[in-house]
Parts: C-alpha cells; sequence; structure tokens
C-alpha cells in the first residue's frame, strides 16, 4: 500500500470479503486511505436484502462510504453467473469513476485460484485462461487487486475467529448443483492435504503462464499487423505461421470480435473455423454465436452478421 490512495472494496458479506474489509480497515489511519464500498445484492435468495443491510452497518460502523447495486430479471441458471459477474463489474468500475479511485480490491484467495484453473482444464480454455486470475489487473485508470491470493479458505476462516469478525454465508456455496462447488468440496480439500501449500504452487504455475502469454501476445500484436487487412485476414500470410501462432491470431481475432462475450466461443467453434480454414472450397462460411458468420473468401476470411 501506498499513502493517500482511493481503494474501492467489492464486499459480498461473506467470510472472504469481510476478512479484506477489516484488513484494509486497520490500515485506513497509517496510510491515510479513502476506503469505499461496493455491494451488488442480485436478488437471487431471499437472505440477499439482509446481507446487504448487515454490509451497510458495518460500513457505518467504520464510517465509510457503501454503495449498493440492485440486479434483476437475471437469466436462467445457466447463463446467470456470468451475467451477474459482468454486472457486478460494471458496477465497480462506475463507483471507481465516482470516487476517481486508484484500486478496486475484491476477496479472491489461494483456493479460488485452484478452483477456477481446475474448472477450465476441465472444461476446456486457451493459454491464457488456464492461468486463472492475477493477483494484479492493470486496468485503463485504475488497478484491479486480489491481495488474498497467498491466502487459503481456512487461513481466513482462521483470522475472523480471532478477530471476533461477523459475516454471513450463502448456503448455495454448499449446493452440488453448481461445478465449482462440486470441485471446492471435493478436490481443493484433496489437494491441501498432499501439500498444505498447494495454493501457492498453483499461484506459481499462473505466474509462470501469465510470463509466457504476455510474451506470445507482444509477438501476436505484430503479426496482426502483417496479416490484417481492412478487418480481413490474409490466409496466405496466416497458413504460413507456426500453428501456436495461429492458435494466438485466431483467439485474438474473435476476443476483438465478441469482446465480453468471447465465453460463448468454445473448442468446437475453433476446430470449425480452423476446417473452414483448411476448406479446399474457396467461398464458404460457417455460423458462429451471436448470428455472426465466419466466411472464407478465397485468400480472405472475415467476420459478418
Amino acid at each position: 500500500l501506498k499513502e493517500n490512495k482511493t481503494i474501492v472494496i467489492a464486499i459480498s458479506g461473506g467470510p472472504d470479503s469481510m476478512c479484506l474489509l477489516h484488513l484494509l480497515y486497520q490500515q485506513k489511519k497509517e496510510y491515510n486511505l479513502k476506503i469505499i464500498v461496493a455491494h451488488v445484492n442480485h436478488n437471487l435468495r431471499k437472505e440477499s436484502k439482509e446481507e446487504a443491510l448487515f454490509v451497510k452497518k458495518v460500513c457505518d460502523i467504520y464510517q465509510i462510504p457503501f454503495e449498493l447495486k440492485e440486479l434483476n430479471n437475471l437469466p436462467p441458471r445457466a447463463n446467470t453467473e456470468n451475467d451477474a459477474r459482468i454486472k457486478r463489474y460494471e458496477f465497480f468500475e462506475k463507483i471507481v469513476n465516482k470516487y476517481q479511485a486508484d484500486i478496486l480490491m475484491t476477496a479472491h484467495h489461494g483456493d479460488d485460484l485452484i478452483e477456477t484453473i481446475l474448472m477450465r482444464l476441465t472444461r476446456g480454455s486457451n493459454f491464457s485462461g488456464y492461468a486463472g486470475f492475477k493477483k494484479i489487473t492493470a486496468k485503463k485508470n485504475y488497478k484491479l487487486i486480489r491481495p488474498l491470493i497467498y491466502l487459503t479458505k481456512e487461513e481466513i476462516i482462521n483470522y475472523n475467529t480471532e478477530n471476533h469478525l461477523e459475516y454471513r454465508i450463502d448456503k448455495t456455496n454448499q449446493s452440488n448443483d453448481y461445478t465449482r462447488n462440486r470441485f471446492r468440496k471435493n478436490i481443493v480439500p484433496f489437494l491441501h492435504q498432499e501439500n498444505p501449500k498447494v495454493h501457492q504452487k498453483f499461484l506459481k504455475f499462473s505466474e509462470e503462464l501469465d510470463r509466457i502469454n504476455v510474451y506470445l501476445e507482444k509477438i501476436t500484436e505484430s503479426i496482426l499487423t502483417t496479416i490484417y487487412d481492412f478487418d480481413k485476414v490474409n490466409l496466405h500470410k496466416f497458413k504460413e505461421l507456426d500453428s501456436v501462432l495461429q492458435v494466438r491470431v485466431l483467439e485474438d481475432m474473435l476476443k476483438k470480435e465478441y469482446e465480453d462475450k468471447i465465453y460463448l466461443v468454445n473448442d468446437t467453434h475453433q476446430k470449425m473455423i480452423f476446417d473452414l480454414i483448411e476448406s479446399k472450397s474457396p467461398n464458404k462460411k460457417i455460423n458462429l454465436p451471436l448470428d455472426k458468420t465466419l466466411e472464407k473468401s478465397y485468400q480472405y476470411l472475415y467476420f459478418n452478421k
């Protein structure tokens, strides 16, 4: 921490975020920090309203600003988690801009990182996705920091107990209906039995992948400038690339096209695209998510609605 910083903290009222809030509050005077709490009520459980009131009560005690966002009409459960996440971070960024904050903090911890990496390995992702999430992410005008990434869930609970911190428990976190919960209950405890510091090994793995990813991104960006022509890909130049760089270029194209909806594109779609590229047919197109098509026209490839 540096002095005179303005920090927005995403607080749910659960044990992790209440631990983070208490830790940061302890440093408030020493570093002359301005702390703002941002809380999202998803209105998916009957306890949600009480949890919002609880977080506000703690903020009143700490004498720090409390910002609330109410979410309504979220989509069916299959898409709820991702849609809710997008809306949460849109709200957090709005609060960061409102207070001209330097930092946004979330309470993701080491066990969360293990779960994220394992879920993506199981479901399938890309190279950057397998790294999970970073401890520090540089945004346009602020930094997103996850300071609890070095801690386990058990260490957080112990801290809360030692400091007599009150928090709320989301009962849905115990339900086997959610993939993350099954990893949390069945896989992560086993890994900690094998190695109590396994979360540190996953963090090292994540950081190593991220370093390689940053290097590949620089190479990919320079290549894109040579094969893009008015938003069309020159297939002749594309086919001359190493297979690793072909995948990277394709992923960059898809990110530019789909932005925050990139999760809709999976391994099957990528295989379809490569089949299209290798097809002997000079003119052909395939359907992709969100009513988009990818068209091949002789030596060019481009997106259409």
